[in-house]
């Protein structure tokens, strides 16, 4: 809560001084805020906005001045161009007309009664959502802004080995950084254009002043930074960069360790309320079901089950998320050439490739199980241990479209970004050769050259044969080969750090081949301890994050599985008692029954035995459902505590664990279904 009480004070104070700029146009365009203005908006923003818009012309309200300026700061910020009032005016239009026609529903059209209770869950989940979108989307922004830290420092420090002055060390990281990080450097190389600050090292210590307390690694490497610009020896600066550097490095990895320790208990309490607690419910829900028949208890279970339990999970999960530690940025391959984009798969046609969208075979199968669900209709709303058997068609024809399209879409781009950080972590010892062959005086062409002779049965074979044959083949400059925008290298293998690590070379070569050794030799020193704090950081959060993938992808849907075919033998056992009681309560009509049976029978009487108040196949549809949610819910938590920004990941990480908890739960409730129903259909024939 710290890191959003100080960031986001010094982001609404920068957005009032804008705001209220007389040359607010020219800030705007230098400093780029139109990443704020100008963004693409998704459905819910485009819903939110113009939903706004409209409601304040129906619904006028007033709000304090304090939480007026705040919230309309936020809206600026994030890029919306509505009042707190208009936004608060959509929130309580959803909540008074669900609420009303909810209530409408439930009180005076009874049959109605499912649609009136989702309507008022929705009314006020909307409503929360809505007043609190502009703080959500404003932490992403903060969170985005985080992931750049490290990044940020390095780029400083490689250019301040080369050259002492803060100013220029500044504006590289500003000219390579993107988002919301580079937004906040280029703001500071302005307030210095324009006299706020007298120098780059009071911008510079005026802004790592608000991650005080927040990013510690950050402050100390910004300011050895800082202390280093000033120094009057070349020997002194390089010791202030080295201490810079393992600063931010070490300071990472520990702020990771503090991050993994801190996930085990919430994480716990997370599986208690997400796992444990449903399953156990759904122990009892067969006794349940079968002994009381509730009006609309379906709705009811499914709601709680499908709806609300996901949403409590995925809320606990966001605030231990939003919290992680600014790491090291993923690359990002959606432009790769010849690569398909995230969604998208390849199909080869003779010599031809053909990129096609993943969810066309989902809808494809989809379809397919919906029309098995159709003919198996029948026999799924019949009271029998086949109705479970069947009613797995339709959760097989939800999850199975889920999870092919998330995995036809990323198989081949997770693959590429993993052979990405296969080649990020080989570049130490290449930066290392291409520094020795510069120093003995090679031209950074033939240095580049004799480094990739080396590199055979290495991870960056391929990235160093591609530079090679754009320098020899194609006759391009050593800056055309890695950074052509069409057949550039670095536009094949976008790995974000050794692009940075490009430009100070070519950076460093227009100077000297001395200048360019000593760049290199530092890189490769950044890269090897990249390499190592980077490993131990994956482990730390593997040992937290395995746990949860082998809960939610096995023990769940094996619990699960089992509880949904004990529901088949207590149906039946339960039906083939309420037919002898109520062959007794017929007895007991015509004859007087006094003492302990007649006490007996009147108990009994009072519940329901003859089908209970959710069919079986119902129940497992239900339970069914919340475990493809879990699945898709734990897979994203997973890979964006491993892996946070990794859209390629993400999604792999989704369709992987959704696949083996479907697998599970339709093997084990199938089975047990099947066992405890002929067991059961046995053992009470035996017993007529």
């Amino acid at each position: 809560m710290a890191r959003e009480s100080e960031l986001e004070r010094h982001y609404l104070a920068e957005s009032e001084e804008i705001r209220n700029s007389s040359n607010a146009e020219e800030l705007l365009k230098y400093v780029e805020y139109k990443i704020f203005k100008e963004q693409s908006y998704s459905f819910a923003e485009k819903l939110i906005s113009k939903g706004s818009e409209i409601s304040s012309k129906i619904l006028k309200l007033k709000l304090d001045k304090k939480s007026k300026e705040r919230i309309d700061n936020l809206l600026y910020l994030t890029g919306y161009r509505i009042s707190a009032e208009q936004l608060y005016s959509f929130a309580s239009l959803v909540l008074i007309l669900s609420l009303l026609v909810g209530i409408i529903l439930v009180i005076f059209l009874f049959s109605f009664f499912e649609l009136g209770v989702s309507l008022i869950i929705v009314g006020m989940l909307g409503y929360y959502l809505i007043i609190n979108w502009p703080h959500h989307q404003f932490i992403g922004m903060l969170s985005k802004s985080s992931g750049s830290l490290v990044t940020s420092v390095i780029y400083m420090i490689i250019y301040m080995r080369l050259h002492s002055n803060l100013e220029g060390a500044l504006s590289f990281a500003a000219d390579n950084l993107t988002g919301y990080l580079a937004v906040d450097f280029r703001k500071m190389l302005w307030d210095i254009e324009t006299r706020k600050y007298r120098n780059a090292s009071e911008a510079l210590a005026n802004y790592v002043s608000l991650w005080v307390g927040i990013n510690q690694a950050f402050v100390d490497s910004m300011l050895l930074i800082e202390s280093a610009a000033s120094q009057k020896d070349a020997e002194s600066t390089q010791l202030l960069l080295d201490q810079a550097s393992n600063r931010i490095i070490e300071g990472t990895y520990n702020q990771m360790s503090q991050y993994a320790i801190s996930l085990r208990e919430p994480l716990n309490t997370i599986y208690m309320i997400g796992m444990i607690l449903p399953i156990l419910g759904m122990v009892l829900m067969p006794l349940v079901i079968s002994f009381i028949r509730i009006p609309f208890f379906s709705v009811v279970v499914a709601i709680m089950y499908d709806v609300m339990l996901p949403i409590i999970v995925y809320m606990l999960l966001y605030d231990k998320l939003r919290l992680r530690p600014a790491g090291f940025p993923a690359p990002d391959v959606s432009k790769v050439p010849d690569l398909p984009p995230p969604l998208k798969f390849r199909i080869k046609i003779g010599k031809k490739s053909y990129f096609i969208h993943s969810y066309i075979p989902g809808i494809i199968i989809g379809a397919i199980f919906a029309y098995l669900s159709y003919l198996l209709l029948p026999l799924i709303i019949s009271n029998s241990y086949v109705a479970i058997i069947a009613s797995l068609v339709i959760i097989i024809g939800i999850g199975v479209p889920f999870a092919l399209t998330f995995y036809l879409g990323s198989y081949e781009q997770e693959n590429f970004v993993n052979r990405l950080y296969s080649i990020q972590d080989s570049f130490s010892s290449v930066a290392f050769q291409i520094s020795s062959f510069l120093s003995q005086g090679l031209p950074p062409e033939s240095a580049v050259l004799l480094a990739q002779k080396n590199t055979e049965g290495s991870p960056i074979q391929d990235l160093m044969i591609a530079i090679s044959n754009n320098i020899k083949r194609l006759g391009l400059s050593l800056r055309d080969a890695l950074f052509d925008p069409y057949i550039g290298a670095l536009s094949r293998f976008p790995s974000p750090q050794i692009v940075a690590a490009m430009k100070i070379f070519l950076e460093t070569t227009e100077r000297s081949s001395t200048f360019a050794s000593i760049a290199m030799l530092s890189i490769s020193k950044y890269f090897s301890n990249l390499s190592r704090v980077d490993s131990q950081v994956k482990s730390l959060l593997e040992e937290v994050t395995s746990g949860m993938k082998f809960e939610v992808a096995g023990l769940s849907p094996v619990m699960a599985g089992i509880v949904v075919g004990l529901t088949t033998l207590i149906a039946q056992v339960l039906s083939k008692l309420g037919v002898s009681l109520s062959s007794l309560q017929s007895l007991s009509s015509n004859a007087a029954v006094g003492g302990y049976a007649g006490a007996a029978l009147a108990i009994f009487s009072i519940f329901n035995l003859s089908g209970g108040a959710i069919l079986p196949g119902v129940f497992q549809i239900i339970v069914g459902l919340y475990i493809i949610e879990l699945s898709l819910i734990i897979g994203y938590s997973v890979s964006t505590i491993n892996r946070p920004g990794d859209l390629v990941g993400i999604i792999n990480q989704m369709a992987k664990i959704l696949f083996m908890s479907l697998f599970i739960y339709v093997i084990v409730a199938a089975g047990v279904s099947y066992f405890f129903g002929s067991l059961g259909a046995s053992v009470l024939s035996i017993g007529t």
